[in-house]
């Protein structure tokens, strides 16, 4: 039988996450999961951040930004009408860097 683990033995320590800001864009939380892969850390949500709500004097902790809630902006920002008709977006405009660039650039809780 398996040794049991405590959650403090399994958990990923705050200080560790990668953190934004709620004012940052879409883009901003892009790169900073970049970076995070980058360092070999991997993380697929990011902590994010107030910089004008303040508990005892520290930032206060608004929210948690993950890839499917990036993704799910993404999409929402590049759906397309043909008259009366909604298309999805498809996977490929993923693939493509400059279809992105416009709708990355908004804030992240638009």
């Amino acid at each position: 039988m398996p040794d049991k683990k405590q959650v403090k033995e399994l958990m990923v320590p705050v200080e560790d996450y990668p953190r934004v800001y709620d004012t940052d864009t879409l883009q901003d939380c892009i790169k900073t999961l970049k970076k995070s892969i980058e360092v070999g850390k991997g993380y697929r949500s990011l902590l994010v951040f107030s910089k004008t709500r303040k508990v005892a004097g520290e930032e206060e902790l608004v929210g948690i930004l993950t890839v499917r809630d990036i993704l799910n902006a993404i999409k929402r920002n590049t759906m397309l009408y043909s008259e009366k008709e909604l298309y999805s977006m498809s996977w490929a405009l993923f693939f493509r860097h400059e279809p992105l660039k416009i709708v990355v650039s908004n804030k992240a809780g638009d």
